[in-house]
């Protein structure tokens, strides 16, 4: 077996001892299918729109977030379909967990978490210890439940702190709230 056939069988192990950490109908798994959520797209444009209503910013700045947020899904969106890597088979989809994409790689979510707990301190610093814990979770949550392999979710990470990087690079971002 080669070195890449070798990782690739490292990675389905791994992802599949992690996926059965927690028994199939605990209620644990329930509670992290639910969390899972919070890392969706949709649950973020509701959020950027409560932020908007309740003013806890400033437009400029929610415009900052929500370009890079939107940004983000682009590259996501395009590696997804044109790898098709197929979920894991032992995924866990109840609850929908799964239903809006079928493909793996990269993790969408991972690529969501990393994006807040890069950017989201920069916005909301006395929160800084939250959106880390809550990224963290939020990945955990996708090798919980078996919908990704450890390699989607790095993936997830590199594409988004590459983009970041980017943005950064061309003194795009961000519109930081105290200045």
């Amino acid at each position: 077996m080669g070195l890449v056939e070798d990782l690739v069988q490292l990675d389905d192990k791994l992802s599949q001892y992690i996926a059965n950490l927690i028994p199939f109908e605990s209620n644990i798994r329930k509670i992290i299918q639910g969390f899972t959520f919070t890392g969706t797209a949709f649950f973020w444009v509701a959020y950027f729109i409560g932020w908007y209503i309740f003013q806890l910013t400033r437009v400029e700045e929610l415009l900052s977030m929500v370009f890079v947020f939107l940004f983000m899904l682009i590259p996501v969106y395009f590696l997804k379909h044109s790898i098709k890597r197929p979920r894991p088979d032992y995924k866990d989809t109840r609850m929908g967990v799964v239903a809006m994409d079928k493909w793996s790689f990269p993790s969408g979510h991972a690529s969501r978490s990393t994006y807040v707990m890069i950017l989201m301190p920069i916005y909301i610093p006395s929160f800084t210890v939250f959106w880390i814990l809550w990224g963290l979770a939020l990945i955990a949550t996708r090798l919980l439940l078996g919908v990704h392999f450890v390699s989607d979710i790095l993936g997830g990470i590199v594409v988004t702190a590459a983009t970041l990087s980017l943005l950064f690079l061309v003194d795009f971002l961000p519109i930081i709230p105290w200045i």
